[in-house]
């Protein structure tokens, strides 16, 4: 039998000036979990044709994206059908921000941009169910988060686990996947890189910039997370 395999799907690009310190989403989302994970961890693009061994990966973690899922490219269609496909037998998913909003497309949700405008920075997000995703957590905690588009309404059958102030879906349980609107795997040197290269739009936004930068900061919520998804929920369904 073939070991596991565990799918990283990259849905989009780090700006380049972090990127060239830093790496790619799929490596941020990689460095926490490499000693957990007992096989193979796959990094590819989503936006090139999906491998057909895909539909039988052990587990696969859907990274974030500037690009939004209500632009609705081929690629992104295409990913949605996987991912119903990914559903339906069963395979635990988790999805950041981009990966939390196109999973709850794939499966009759709705996504739009936010109306309480742009989430970005260190926030606080409250628990509101328990779930394995959220073990050893409290029940408010902090983490990073980037994103302009919400999910406004999640798909049949969807638990909602946890609100911001921003956002009243940070993240939900549906079936075998896990959404989470916030990014688990950005440290506050990404965060605080974001914040500056976005300062212009932030700035044009009317949200307050110097207070969101010195209020950046390192989240370890967010590698419990994704270390919790791979202990907690894919590991035990193999």
């Amino acid at each position: 039998m073939p070991p596991p395999a565990l799918f990283l799907l990259r849905n989009g690009d780090v700006p380049p000036e972090i990127a060239r310190r830093r790496g790619q989403f799929t490596d941020w989302i990689a460095a926490p979990l490499r000693h957990l994970w007992p096989g193979p961890i796959h990094a590819i693009d989503a936006r090139l044709p999906l491998p057909p061994d895909l539909l039988q990966a052990s587990a696969v973690i859907l990274s974030g994206s500037p690009s939004s899922v209500t632009e609705r490219a081929p690629w992104m269609l295409d990913l949605e059908a996987a991912l119903r496909a990914l559903l339906a037998r069963q395979t635990p998913l988790l999805g950041i921000c981009f990966g939390h909003q196109i999973i709850a497309s794939a499966a009759g949700g709705e996504v739009q941009r936010n109306p309480l405008g742009r989430e970005i920075g260190t926030i606080a997000v409250q628990r509101l169910s328990d779930d394995p995703l959220f073990h050893g957590l409290p029940s408010s905690f902090l983490v990073n988060a980037t994103h302009v588009d919400t999910v406004t309404r999640l798909p049949a059958g969807a638990r909602l686990l946890a609100t911001s102030t921003l956002d009243h879906v940070a993240a939900y349980a549906l079936g075998s996947a896990r959404g989470v609107q916030f990014h688990p795997e950005m440290d506050g040197d990404v965060i605080r890189s974001l914040l500056q290269i976005r300062r212009p739009i932030i700035e044009a936004e009317g949200l307050p910039f110097e207070p969101l930068l010195s209020s950046a900061q390192d989240a370890p919520a967010g590698p419990a997370i994704l270390q919790n998804f791979i202990e907690k929920i894919a590991l035990p369904s193999l």
